[in-house]
């Protein structure tokens, strides 16, 4: 409560800063002069007083607008970060909406309408960036780790490898993970090698209770036999520790879980998750819609591109290669050439990150670096091959080689291929070679897809891709 307290009064202080940033920005700067030149004639600075008058009903309903979008909802669960800035989105335009609508039945602005559009843009902008900092303070010297409740997992397994995984990359900031108990883990998740703390094996676990403070044990083995998880959990609540506990057969199913006690015990749900015919044709709309904007925007880009891989002279333009793609269809998929031309001759195909200067030009490492060598796979998404958003396509040889290795793959070929992914954003380049993993994380977005998970996933791919996270 305190947080949104502060989060609440920071809003107040931006909006009202934005719309006088508007005011300079519209009567003081002459922004508009840009577009709109009249010779020997000027437009008369406005008095700022009766924009100063109405800032309480301007933010009055900005404040509501925010309310009634969500965008005071604590943050939790995947993505939470893009999920408060697309409610921030939502609330700015409806609130811009209902300003602008008002003002045709009563006048409590003057008339210029560019401060209303300026101060939405100004918005849109700095009431994420001041509630990241102080997301990022009030976490650093209010909800200090001596206030979060210290856990322990049970487990080293890929079930409890997931599990504290969760935990870790949740930004609740509810829990200090103490580390894991159990056998030693013969891999690391990718996404927690750097923060993964094994403690020792099952017998150290009464050692650490007595010398560590524990507030909550989360078992999420499975390896323990149902004796000696009974026992484990026997003592843990003799202690007086509070047990979190994984049902078995989590790692064993894909779907989405639903929980009911309808019969008076508790039963979990499993259904089949594949996309319906309305949700492919919403879905395949927004492809259409992204994939041809993107195409226009970046086609200078891409025609700079296609002069100097010409000039470069090592092979084609557009590299073609098939792909593998919605239940196992295959289909070209189109890249700007990065490596020289028969360069898997000698080794057959190999997964892509490996041996990285000898497989790529020097025109080819800038485009495999900044993603640009992928633009051309618009074409692929316009013609219905290839999503924006979806498990990346594998070549034909590797997915017989995978499908052999690692059950459950061809799951992953229910839904079209994207140009990026949920997977792509958890790794990038170095899931190459973690089949299981990458699967996990694409199964994961079959089972969860929503417009809002693509969304979310589209504007994590911008900033993987603008800051280079991933890249080889």
């Amino acid at each position: 409560m305190f947080y949104l307290l502060i989060v609440l009064l920071t809003d107040i202080i931006v909006v009202n800063a934005s719309f006088l940033c508007a005011y300079i920005i519209k009567f003081k700067l002459s922004f508009q002069s840009i577009f709109d030149i009249r010779y020997g004639n000027y437009v008369a600075h406005a008095r700022v007083e009766p924009y100063l008058n109405s800032l309480y009903i301007i933010t009055f309903i900005w404040i509501v607008s925010l309310v009634i979008s969500g965008a005071y909802r604590n943050r939790r669960g995947l993505l939470s970060g893009i999920e408060e800035f697309l409610n921030i989105l939502k609330g700015a335009l409806v609130a811009t909406f209902f300003i602008m609508s008002s003002l045709f039945v009563y006048r409590f602005i003057p008339g210029s309408r560019y401060i209303i559009i300026y101060a939405f843009i100004i918005n849109v902008v700095a009431i994420p960036i001041t509630r990241q900092v102080v997301f990022s303070i009030y976490h650093r010297f209010f909800n200090k780790v001596d206030n979060l409740k210290k856990i322990l997992i049970i487990g080293t397994d890929g079930t409890s490898q997931t599990l504290y995984e969760k935990i870790i990359l949740n930004e609740k900031h509810y829990y200090q993970v103490l580390g894991a108990i159990g056998d030693s883990p013969s891999k690391v998740l990718y996404s927690i090698e750097k923060k993964f703390h094994y403690i020792g094996s099952y017998n150290t676990l009464d050692d650490y209770l007595i010398k560590h403070q524990v507030d909550e044990v989360f078992i999420g083995s499975i390896e323990l036999t149902r004796h000696e998880l009974s026992s484990l959990i026997d003592k843990l609540i003799d202690k007086n520790i509070h047990v979190q506990l994984i049902p078995s057969f989590y790692d064993m199913v894909s779907t989405h879980i639903e929980t009911s006690s309808d019969m008076g015990i508790p039963l979990f749900s499993i259904k089949p998750t594949i996309l319906n015919n309305k949700q492919v044709m919403i879905k395949r709309t927004i492809d259409i819609l992204i994939s041809s904007i993107l195409l226009i925007i970046f086609s200078p880009l891409m025609i700079l591109v296609s002069l100097f891989l010409f000039l470069e002279g090592k092979g084609k333009i557009i590299y073609v290669q098939e792909r593998v793609g919605l239940m196992g269809k295959c289909f070209n998929m189109y890249k700007f050439r990065s490596m020289p031309n028969n360069i898997e001759a000698e080794t057959g195909p190999v997964i892509n990150h490996s041996d990285i200067n000898k497989r790529y030009t020097k025109i080819g490492r800038i485009l495999r670096k900044t993603s640009i060598d992928e633009l051309p796979q618009l074409v692929n998404v316009l013609k219905g091959d290839m999503s924006i958003v979806g498990p990346r396509p594998e070549r034909p040889f590797f997915v017989q080689q995978f499908k052999a290795e690692v059950e459950d793959y061809d799951k992953r070929l229910r839904v079209t291929p994207g140009i990026t992914g949920w997977a792509q954003v958890n790794g990038r380049a170095a899931l190459s070679t973690r089949v299981d993993e990458k699967l996990v994380y694409d199964l994961y977005y079959i089972n969860n897809w929503s417009i809002i998970f693509d969304i979310k996933i589209m504007i994590k791919t911008v900033l993987y891709v603008i800051t280079w996270q991933g890249a080889y």
